[in-house]
């Protein structure tokens, strides 16, 4: 992080009379500080930081002023090809006796494309209330690399396919994980039997909005000059038909139900695809800011990032039957366990709703920061993945929460008795075990 960042000795003055309001303002900004590295936004970049800002690295070199150290980052890591994101989540923030001081400790890993390998370690930020807003005054940090280069070799995979590209979405069937590659412009075939990769079906825009498998295809949306719609047939491993309609936005989803195909295809607007047809036969009225939905027990759950709601639509009549309010910014979900299971990429939380009293039972603070990738559901738990925190479990049981860090990350899915993860950077599947079994 920031060349090998190393420790100092700073002492602050603090307090665990911290309101949670505080606390949870200093954990928000942190994970979109993370986000805008990821984005290489400089604009992002700077906004919690304080006019004189100050950076400290291990060899004495240090970063004074919003200027100074954004300029850093746009002529380094921002022009890197390598550099891929520091990740930092906070493990504890105290706030001062006169509430406008803070003091946050946690740990960060430098992720970069192979074959440079993973830095990690601990780092102290303090913070200042400044007008009511919280700004980051000075950050110190220590590289100690004893994160694992990769999450596979701390949960150590049944196979390890080599995929090329950027292997993102996956959908898992019976006999088969299907993947979509945007960077080869193909979704591939890997046989559940034999971990092989059997097929590829070559498309002519980029898979950009998950898949889902149904009525005898894989359906894949495709992000272009004019975004569509490829429907595959798994019996013959190619493309039946380029439907006419396309996703919202690139990091949406689709899913399918007992009738028809889900997609959101304008702000706002979830549509109906009938499969005997290949025609949209319903629109259906949603929140701002909806791109993901589920199907699941005879509902068509859809994620607003814009207004932090789940809404439930009846999937026979096409009806919103209820909105309800979880995390910060939701985005991909899964269900399991009688809950539907929302990743929220503005708090870092993981949201737990009742499916089928459609209420919030909980906001599990899964502290994955950042934005992509994705929540599956499997042997008990919730699983989730973003790069950087390649692997997240979060037991339905117990509520406990477990992180796997290092390199690989973006896609997960379970099936077949496995975890299924991508390295999206370094373009590998996985198959690994459950974990502790």
């Amino acid at each position: 992080m920031r060349y090998a960042l190393a420790w100092t000795a700073i002492v602050f003055c603090c307090t665990a009379a911290a309101t949670r309001s505080d606390v949870d303002q200093i954990r928000a900004l942190r994970l979109e500080n993370n986000r805008a590295i990821l984005a290489r936004d400089v604009a992002a970049l700077r906004r919690p930081w304080k006019p004189n800002v100050h950076l400290l690295a291990s060899d004495g070199s240090s970063w004074t002023g919003v200027e100074q150290l954004a300029r850093s980052y746009a002529n380094a890591e921002f022009k890197d090809p390598n550099f891929v994101e520091y990740v930092r989540i906070p493990t504890q923030i105290r706030i001062a006796a006169d509430g406008v001081h803070a003091a946050e400790l946690g740990n960060w890993t430098a992720i970069d494309k192979p074959p440079e390998r993973v830095r990690s370690g601990t780092y102290l930020a303090s913070w200042e209330k400044i007008d009511g807003s919280w700004k980051i005054v000075y950050e110190a940090y220590v590289a100690l690399n004893q994160a694992p280069q990769s999450v596979a070799d701390v949960v150590h995979p049944a196979a390890t396919l080599h995929l090329g590209g950027t292997p993102d979405w996956l959908a898992v069937t019976p006999d088969s994980v299907w993947v979509a590659n945007d960077a080869l412009k193909s979704v591939q075939r890997v046989d559940v039997a034999s971990n092989e990769l059997v097929a590829r079906v070559a498309l002519p825009d980029p898979p950009c909005s998950g898949l889902a498998v149904g009525f005898g295809s894989v359906w894949v949306p495709l992000c272009g000059a004019r975004p569509s719609l490829a429907r595959i047939d798994i019996s013959r491993n190619a493309i039946a038909e380029i439907l006419p309609v396309g996703p919202a936005l690139s990091e949406g989803g689709i899913t399918v139900s007992d009738d028809s195909v889900w997609l959101v295809v304008k702000d706002g607007v979830l549509a109906r695809i009938d499969p005997a047809t290949n025609r949209v036969r319903q629109r259906v009225a949603v929140a701002t800011g909806s791109y993901n939905p589920l199907f699941a027990g005879g509902i068509v759950w859809v994620t607003s990032g814009s207004h932090d709601l789940l809404t439930a639509v009846e999937a026979a009549g096409g009806h919103v039957v209820s909105t309800i309010p979880v995390g910060s910014k939701p985005r991909f979900l899964a269900a399991g366990n009688g809950l539907i299971w929302t990743l929220n990429q503005g708090d870092g939380t993981v949201s737990k709703v009742d499916a089928d009293r459609k209420r919030l039972i909980a906001n599990v603070r899964a502290m994955i920061p950042g934005g992509g990738g994705e929540i599956a559901y499997g042997a008990g738990s919730a699983w989730a993945t973003i790069v950087g925190v390649p692997l997240t479990r979060i037991d339905a049981a117990t509520g406990q929460v477990t992180h796997w860090g290092g390199r690989g990350g973006d896609a997960v899915r379970f099936g077949a008795g496995s975890i299924w993860l991508t390295d999206y950077h370094d373009g590998l599947l996985w198959r690994m075990p459950v974990p502790g079994r």
